[in-house]
């Protein structure tokens, strides 16, 4: 299995997420000293402080995504760790979040990071949670739906762009990464998957359209 990922470009990301984080932090103080002092410029503090709210939680965001670990990097190439040499997982650098390029085919992994249950019914994606009641609450779930039309657009564009004379087939991967989640999705448009059973997954899928040893060759010599 080769591992190919964008450590620069995630350094550089959790480095601006601290940024924002403690800039935004510093700016709200400075509105509030400016609100004890200068009461009368209440439309320069109020700008202030918003700017500075919405740049911590940027900042934050960033952090939790970039600095915390393990990453969501880190638990996708572990769920695929021990696959053989032939198989090469690029991250954060086709498009996608997540590309693995097999011998059966070209694969974009898309992480879920729901702890409960899924579910596919009239188009639509649902999340289960249970309350306290121990009551199931039913809510769509339309940041995995967003995601995988996301990491697919993207991932054709850069394919275009870097392999413009192949015609690329990418088939989406919904990888639950949650220890409890709960995945029992037959009838969704999509493969889905929990991390621990995705080799198994990718060991017995047929054949489908891989891509060349010449055009594999090109990919990791740009992008290793």
């Amino acid at each position: 299995m080769q591992v190919y990922i964008d450590k620069v470009g995630i350094k550089l990301k959790a480095k601006i997420g601290k940024i924002l984080s403690f800039g935004g932090l510093a700016v709200m103080v400075i509105a509030l000293l400016l609100s004890m002092s200068k009461p009368e410029y209440i439309n320069t503090i109020f700008i202030l402080a918003m700017i500075g709210l919405f740049s911590s939680q940027i900042g934050i965001g960033m952090i939790n995504r970039w600095s915390r670990q393990p990453r969501v990097d880190e638990m996708i190439a572990a769920s695929v760790k021990g696959l053989d040499s032939n198989f090469h997982l690029f991250q954060f650098k086709l498009g996608a979040d997540h590309v693995l390029v097999s011998p059966t085919g070209v694969y974009s992994l898309i992480p879920a990071l729901d702890n409960g249950k899924v579910l596919y019914e009239d188009g639509k994606w649902y999340s289960l949670k249970t309350k306290k009641n121990n009551k199931t609450k039913k809510t769509k779930n339309r940041d995995l739906a967003a995601q995988i039309e996301r990491n697919i657009g993207a991932a054709r564009k850069k394919f275009k762009s870097v392999l413009p004379e192949t015609v690329v087939t990418l088939t989406p991967i919904v990888v639950f990464l949650h220890r409890d989640a709960e995945v029992n999705l037959e009838n969704a448009p999509v493969l889905c998957v929990h991390q621990k059973k995705i080799k198994p997954l990718l060991r017995k899928l047929p054949k489908g359209s891989p891509l060349s040893e010449e055009d594999t060759s090109r990919l990791i010599e740009q992008f290793s």
